[in-house]
């Protein structure tokens, strides 16, 4: 291909790139599919969202006839700012990585993409220990029995009893309860909602983005990167409304040639992406903590 020339083919080369990126990033992307998101606004880096709070079961008051009634229980909901952040990374080539196919661009992009889904995820996963309600504490290992608890605790917090919540967890919390389904015994076998957590022969046990199967009421998820305490993951099992997020419509890449400099002859490729995430509804998720 003929040297870029003109400020339009060097536009051309940043859309190939940034297609690219933006199709690696949601692949590798695990936290952000498990949240309430939305695309950031137009102008601005800010957006607010409402956060509905609701009467307790106590707040009505029986009154008899001819009574006194004097509660005055009103209903303030709050409000939710999100400001986006910008994740970015440089990298740059030489000439001589470049034409003798050492390293190509591609991989660099790749590699790009993967560097800032890990930012937008542990974004989200530092948000785990803000959930209020409660905390499930594993002995070690995580099991059905812990990850069934805290769903308990989330729809009790919550008084919501539809839905399925998510379960953001650790491998080795994964890997535990993969045997324990295993171990459960052949009747077991027989719950195929079950069976979407063991995989199948010759797949892949985590999906893409970090899917691990279904359990009933309870989809989970698989990463790493979670904050520690006392010799646990801080992992979370959360309702989607527990957190809100504001993304960028995709990732960003520039292309630059650099002639004279140092270094010089190198081809520069940066990428960037605009995020945000924060606590929407913390009675929504529940902290569950296993051995790291």
């Amino acid at each position: 291909m003929a040297n870029e020339t003109v400020l339009s083919g060097i536009n051309r080369i940043e859309r190939v790139y940034s297609d690219s990126i933006s199709a690696d990033f949601i692949k590798k992307v695990v936290a952000i599919n498990t949240i309430s998101g939305s695309d950031l606004p137009s102008g601005t880096l800010v957006k607010s969202y409402k956060n509905k709070v609701a009467f307790s079961e106590g707040a009505a008051a029986t009154v008899s006839e001819g009574g006194s009634f004097s509660t005055n229980t009103a209903l303030t909901n709050g409000q939710v700012n999100l400001t986006a952040i910008k994740s970015a990374i440089s990298s740059k080539i030489s000439v001589e990585v470049s034409d003798f196919n050492i390293v190509s661009d591609q991989e660099v992009v790749n590699e790009q993409a993967s560097a800032i889904a890990r930012a937008v995820d542990t974004e989200i996963l530092a948000l785990f220990p803000s959930f209020t309600a409660g905390t499930v504490t594993a002995t070690s290992v995580g099991t059905l029995d812990d990850l069934y608890d805290a769903v308990y605790n989330v729809q009790n917090t919550t008084l919501r009893y539809d839905g399925v919540l998510n379960a953001v967890i650790s491998l080795k919390t994964a890997n535990a309860i993969r045997k324990e389904i295993a171990n459960s015994g052949a009747s077991q076998f027989s719950l195929e909602n079950r069976l979407s957590v063991l995989g199948s022969p010759g797949q892949a046990i985590v999906k893409p983005n970090g899917s691990l199967g279904e359990l009933p009421g309870l989809r989970l998820f698989v990463t790493s990167g979670f904050s520690t305490t006392g010799g646990d993951n801080v992992q979370g099992v959360f309702d989607v409304d527990a957190i809100e997020g504001i993304y960028g419509s995709s990732v960003n890449t520039w292309a630059i040639k650099v002639g004279q400099g140092n270094p010089s002859f190198v081809i520069e490729l940066s990428s960037y992406f605009w995020h945000a995430a924060g606590i929407r509804r913390a009675g929504s998720g529940c902290i569950f903590r296993s051995d790291t």
